[in-house]
């Protein structure tokens, strides 16, 4: 008895050991979501979350037009102060709210009265704030004022076009950490208020491709180094990847496509030493989404409502595509079968039915109806169903693609299999690729 008791504790032992030593499941990361209802709402939300004690100090920047605050976030961040958006010719009721809950005592206006008038200064001077004008004659001389205001401590600069917001704003909290202004450029020109103002600079970073700053441009800039992608969200992760401290294993992610939400955050970023990313308003672009992956972010916010990101983008982003396109794969060599929905025999819309379902989404039956419930993609992502129009007019044929430019789906000849986009009866048959991972 003695000895089978020992050998019962040895084996509970045991059995405890291994559950000891077991690794913990990896928690999928969440997503959070700072915003109003609106951008001068927004602004606002940003604000308390970014000086729940109040501060200071306002940077107030025109809510309807980007040139003149394009280069605000570093001279907010030096100021302690949030960016606050207003209207030409008034100050939103919740934008003189949010000023008395900071007990801010000073404004700071970017840009001339055509941005913000005099009647909108006058406003915030009788709610007791001391009001200094930052501007020049136009955009590009108003970063240069900005500039000068900053009184950067770092002889590095970032150099962004003017004419254009992702590029600036996806560098603006790098900037504002180190202490960089943020310069304008024309395309093809430096203009002469820039180039004078960067005389003793030993850096300057052109952030975005030769299609917003001319390779020949570069030549009247200070030891340039060029950061950028194959567009405004490759070049917004090729910033972050360079500069951005990742260790907090947070990041925000604002829209590439108004400049808003981009502009406030960004104050928001600086303070807490996190990446700033550019999201379309529909679909995480792949490059988003693979440094999100690949610096192991645990916690996105989201800054703005669901038109400038939807809920989709959020869901989107910790879905396990990589799980589902393991499923896709460990069924080939599975049979192909007219009408089939199982692992004894698939047809196409079976098989993309049949994996979707095995990761908690449900797909209608057929091709056609798989093509009537996605979001367009006009660049196929993994886990995108793509289409084909192989029998007659319309889908007719639907496969998943997994990347590398290949897509795997149940074929008629060989079952289930991957197949390159460039196959030779495919390719001229491409329709399309609809987005269903929301």
């Amino acid at each position: 008895m003695k000895k089978i008791t020992v050998t019962l504790l040895s084996c509970l032992s045991l059995l405890m050991l291994l559950l000891i030593s077991l690794p913990e499941s990896a928690e999928a990361g969440t997503t959070t979501r700072i915003y109003g209802q609106d951008r001068y709402s927004t602004a606002v939300e940003v604000s308390k979350k970014t000086f729940p004690n109040g501060t200071s100090n306002v940077v107030i920047a025109v809510g309807t037009n980007y040139p003149d605050a394009l280069s605000g976030g570093p001279l907010a961040y030096k100021l302690n102060a949030p960016i606050l958006l207003t209207g030409r010719d008034s100050v939103p009721s919740v934008i003189s709210s949010e000023i008395k809950r900071l007990q801010a005592k000073n404004a700071y206006i970017i840009g001339g009265k055509n941005a913000i008038s005099d009647q909108t200064a006058n406003s915030l001077k009788s709610m007791g704030l001391t009001v200094h004008r930052i501007a020049g004659a136009d955009r590009y001389d108003t970063s240069v004022a900005i500039a000068k205001y900053l009184g950067a401590t770092s002889k590095k600069a970032f150099i962004a076009n003017g004419t254009n917001f992702p590029d600036s704003l996806a560098a603006s909290p790098i900037a504002a950490r180190q202490g960089s202004p943020i310069l304008l450029v024309k395309k093809d020109s430096v203009p002469e208020t820039v180039k004078n103002f960067l005389k003793g600079y030993t850096k300057t970073y052109v952030i975005g491709g030769t299609s917003v700053v001319a390779s020949g441009t570069t030549s009247y800039l200070p030891y340039p180094e060029r950061i950028s992608g194959s567009n405004r969200y490759d070049t917004s992760a090729k910033v972050s990847s360079k500069f951005a401290n990742f260790t907090a294993s947070r990041s925000l992610l604002v829209s590439g496509k108004t400049f808003a939400d981009a502009l406030t955050g960004s104050v928001y970023a600086a303070k807490q030493n996190i990446p700033m990313l550019l999201s379309d308003s529909s679909n995480l672009p792949a490059e988003t989404g693979t440094l999100i992956d690949s610096k192991t972010i645990e916690t996105v916010t989201a800054v703005g409502g669901t038109a400038a990101i939807s809920d989709s983008v959020l869901a989107s982003i910790y879905f396990p595509v990589d799980k589902l396109i393991e499923t896709a794969k460990s069924l080939q060599g599975v049979p192909y079968k007219y009408g089939g929905t199982t692992t004894s025999g698939f047809d196409c819309s079976g098989y993309t039915e049949y994996v979707f379902n095995k990761h908690g989404i449900d797909l209608p039956r057929t091709t056609k109806d798989q093509w009537n419930t996605g979001t367009v993609a006009a660049i196929p992502q993994k886990g995108d169903l793509i289409f084909f129009e192989t029998v007659s007019k319309g889908p007719s044929h639907v496969g998943i693609f997994i990347g590398n430019n290949e897509f795997i789906h149940a074929s008629s000849s060989k079952g289930v299999s991957i197949t390159t986009m460039d196959n030779v009866y495919f390719k001229p048959k491409y329709l399309g690729a609809k987005k269903v991972i929301h």
